[in-house]
């Protein structure tokens, strides 16, 4: 089965494209939303994989683990710990 795919026929890279001055903003919130969204889908197996990776108690409960995650996120949490998120997922 052959799948369709797109080619422009103008030089897209030649063309600017105008960003809304807050259009970072909204891909910030949309980021942290996805993470949000993965991390709150974990089992407790990748909770504790996360958790033990960021060095942090991966001992209890699913609740206090995904508790713990999330606190994880909103303190901020490096590059190194999102991208063990993404490959979690």
């Amino acid at each position: 089965m052959a799948v369709p795919f797109y080619i422009p026929t103008s030089n897209v890279w030649s063309d600017p494209v105008s960003q809304h001055p807050r259009q970072h903003l909204v891909l910030s919130v949309f980021f942290i939303l996805a993470i949000l969204n993965m991390v709150s889908s974990f089992r407790v197996s990748e909770l504790q994989v996360l958790l033990g990776f960021a060095g942090r108690n991966k001992s209890g409960r699913k609740h206090d683990l995904l508790m713990r995650a999330l606190h994880l996120l909103k303190s901020g949490c490096s590059p190194a710990v999102q991208i063990k998120i993404r490959e979690l997922y």
